[in-house]
């Protein structure tokens, strides 16, 4: 009888260490499993913008955890990135995230009273460092970025003239000046800019074209919606 207690002693003991161990192992496993991190941040096709600017604006860091990353909170972060105009993303079970981007290139150079910035079709400035400038636009005048977004939805009709552009000028009290590669230029009226495009293309398509470098367009009768471009030779300086 007293083997048989001692017996059953032992294997009392030897289940007690056995469950032990094995909460022991089940809570190292619980720990490593929730420990999981985001061990490192890969920002592929990355070209003209910095990494440290994007891993700033999507809120994520390496060393978070990797269980409490928000796929859905990403993609919005991503999509209010305006130097972005596509994207992807994958989270490994490695810990390591993958973002895949097509970077939303400039559409012109805009010196802010010396200062060059690089903005898109909407006047929105890109966080860019730098890029090759060489057949950028190059915006000129004081809140020019505020502006331009209504400019550019007339040259989109003309795309032929919107290429020979070499830079343009606003000013809230002249209105546009355009000047084109070949030296030449006019100035356009902040209204009714669309009219006076649809006569100079007349005129830029013509023999007349090669007398004169100055095209005046601001003089608009509203009320019979005609515009009127007056000529001369002088120089096109902004």
């Amino acid at each position: 009888m007293r083997k048989i207690l001692i017996f059953l002693g032992i294997i009392l003991v030897t289940l007690f260490a056995y469950q032990k161990n094995q909460l022991n192992i089940q809570a190292n496993l619980d720990n490593i499993f929730l420990k999981k991190k985001i061990e490192e941040i890969k920002i592929l096709n990355l070209n003209n913008l910095s990494k440290d600017y994007l891993i700033n604006q999507i809120g994520i860091s390496e060393g978070d955890s990797y269980w409490a990353f928000n796929p859905i909170k990403l993609k919005k972060k991503l999509v209010g990135i305006k130097e972005i105009k596509d994207f992807n993303f994958n989270l490994k079970p490695s810990g390591v995230l993958e973002i895949f981007i097509n970077e939303n290139n400039p559409f012109m150079i805009w010196n802010d009273n010396g200062k060059i910035k690089y903005i898109d079709e909407n006047g929105n400035v890109l966080k860019i460092a730098s890029f090759p400038s060489s057949n950028l636009i190059t915006l000129y005048g004081e809140n020019a970025n505020l502006k331009i977004k209504d400019l550019n939805k007339v040259l989109k009709k003309y795309n032929s003239l919107k290429n020979q552009i070499r830079e343009i000028a606003y000013s809230e009290s002249v209105g546009w000046m355009i000047i084109f590669y070949d030296q030449k230029c006019i100035y356009l009226p902040l209204k009714k800019i669309d009219k006076v495009i649809e006569i100079f293309k007349v005129i830029k398509d013509s023999e007349i074209y090669k007398d004169f470098r100055n095209y005046d367009g601001r003089i608009i009768e509203i009320e019979k919606n005609e515009g009127r471009i007056y000529m001369n030779d002088e120089e096109c300086l902004i």
